[in-house]
């Protein structure tokens, strides 16, 4: 990919991480795929299995994490006047 491409990518990611939806790796893929799709080469080029995994390790601005599932046991003590409350105070 371009340094332009690789940007544009970059900068997709934080978007969505922003609004608090980071993509998963096969997003992230698809987007990078659908970067190169759009150059009008034949054939069409595709990142490889790994790009994504190398790509974040090459980019500071990028990290990888894992996300655990909201456990439903928890959800049902947690209060949402205390929740409100610190929020106010941030």
């Amino acid at each position: 990919m371009t340094q332009n491409e690789e940007e544009s990518l970059v900068q997709w990611i934080l978007s969505l991480d922003r609004r608090g939806a980071p993509p998963r790796p096969s997003h992230v893929q698809e987007m990078a795929n659908i970067l190169l799709a759009k150059r009008g080469t034949t054939p069409i080029q595709t990142v490889g299995d790994k790009w994504v995994y190398n790509f974040v390790k090459r980019r500071d601005e990028l990290k990888s994490r894992y996300f655990r599932r909201y456990n439903h046991q928890r959800a049902k003590c947690e209060d949402p006047k205390l929740i409100r409350e610190w929020f106010n105070r941030v």
